[in-house]
């Protein structure tokens, strides 16, 4: 049956979920979180939203947005069983020549928040790492990091910690509707995204941001909810109010926040500190990932 390549619009949202699902490899993304990584993000032009077919069913689906001057993949993908037809290939040419004609000189397989899927390639993928090689993209092999936390057994209570700050003229709490744009300046000092994400937990109801005021002033945040539905971050606290134990307090009211909303699990994505996480509410490695890069 020939094989049709055409943009990937409403119409194909239910069979390019299908052939995501097919892959086994991540059961929290629904309908919602998978139109936010696609069709919703505003990044990502008509001509980078790619799907094939053949006849009328939707067999792969490749997506690719605009971030930082160059062609950022967010995720390429083929039912298992139209493998090694072509179709991810003919997939990738086209997202690499819609990069070429937007004038950029690199791609990039890699998280760029926001509404980034995941930070790189799993390194359990190993078709998936013989794919991209196989297409000239290269990798320091530096590895990003994905950590889960058991929330059943997490040691989450801060209420000593929230008397502690309160005696230093700290006060910790759910950031509020009204006081969101103040935190997504805060975050907006240090990182486009990271203001980007803030706004977004206000989208979640409630609002599943929570941040420290010294007076009015937001020196630290730490969000949830915004890069799928029980992953942490991301979180940042002044580098002035350091070493105080803040950006854990934050950490663990985010992580209860996520299991009150019925998850057993959560995910501290793209994990920076490994070592603080997993000391202080028992995080454990659980997923790996490269990044790769390609001369366009």
């Amino acid at each position: 049956m020939t094989m049709t390549i055409g943009q990937l619009g409403e119409r194909d949202m239910a069979g390019a979920l299908a052939v995501f699902r097919s892959l086994d490899y991540d059961a929290t993304i629904d309908e919602r979180w998978f139109a936010r990584f696609t069709i919703g993000d505003p990044t990502c032009p008509q001509e980078m939203r790619l799907v094939a077919r053949q006849g009328h069913e939707v067999v792969a689906f490749a997506v690719g947005c605009v971030r930082e001057h160059r062609l950022v993949l967010k995720f390429i993908a083929a039912r298992p069983d139209r493998r090694r037809q072509g179709i991810a290939t003919a997939l990738l040419q086209a997202l690499e020549q819609a990069g070429q004609r937007a004038l950029l000189t690199q791609a990039l397989i890699g998280g760029i928040g926001p509404n980034f899927f995941y930070p790189g390639v799993d390194l359990r993928l190993t078709p998936a790492l013989s794919f991209f090689w196989r297409h000239g993209y290269q990798t320091d092999r530096v590895a990003l990091v994905d950590m889960l936390v058991d929330l059943a057994h997490a040691p989450l209570d801060v209420a000593a910690d929230l008397a502690r700050l309160r005696a230093q003229g700290l006060a910790v709490q759910r950031v509020t509707g009204e006081g969101l744009a103040a935190v997504a300046d805060f975050g907006g000092r240090y990182s486009e995204a990271w203001r980007a994400e803030v706004r977004m937990a206000g989208e979640n109801d409630p609002v599943s941001a929570f941040a420290a005021y010294d007076g009015a002033e937001p020196i630290a945040f730490a969000v949830c909810g915004v890069t799928g539905p029980h992953r942490f971050g991301p979180t940042l606290t002044h580098p002035d109010h350091r070493h105080h134990g803040i950006g854990g307090v934050l950490l663990k009211l985010c992580l209860a926040d996520i299991r009150s909303r019925g998850w057993s699990q959560a995910e501290i994505t793209w994990a920076g500190p490994v070592q603080y996480y997993a000391r202080s509410v028992g995080a454990v490695i659980h997923k790996a990932y490269w990044a790769f890069t390609k001369d366009l």
